[in-house]
């Protein structure tokens, strides 16, 4: 595996959560397995979709999250390259 993924920064309206737990599902597996065009699965692609976790960091125009609320999502499956099991996303 490769630990020399940056830190994400989150863009103005995002925040930046501390993932505590995440799962591997078919779709996980299959996106692994099958080649897709660069555009729509970055590589390199770290795997995982569903992410629960603590914010820890914002942009300035996010106002629904404050820095420490738990929160749970699905991440984007396609056209990024962070995926729930990194640290942060």
């Amino acid at each position: 595996l490769d630990d020399n993924f940056p830190r994400p920064i989150p863009r103005d309206d995002q925040v930046l959560v501390q993932v505590h737990a995440t799962s591997v599902n078919p779709v996980d597996y299959k996106l692994r397995r099958n080649p897709m065009p660069n555009f729509l699965n970055p590589k390199p692609k770290i795997p995982g979709g569903d992410v629960a976790g603590v914010v820890v960091g914002k942009g300035m125009n996010a106002t629904k999250f404050e820095e420490g609320d738990s929160v749970a999502a699905l991440l984007p499956l396609l056209g990024s390259q962070w995926g729930s099991s990194a640290e942060f996303v």
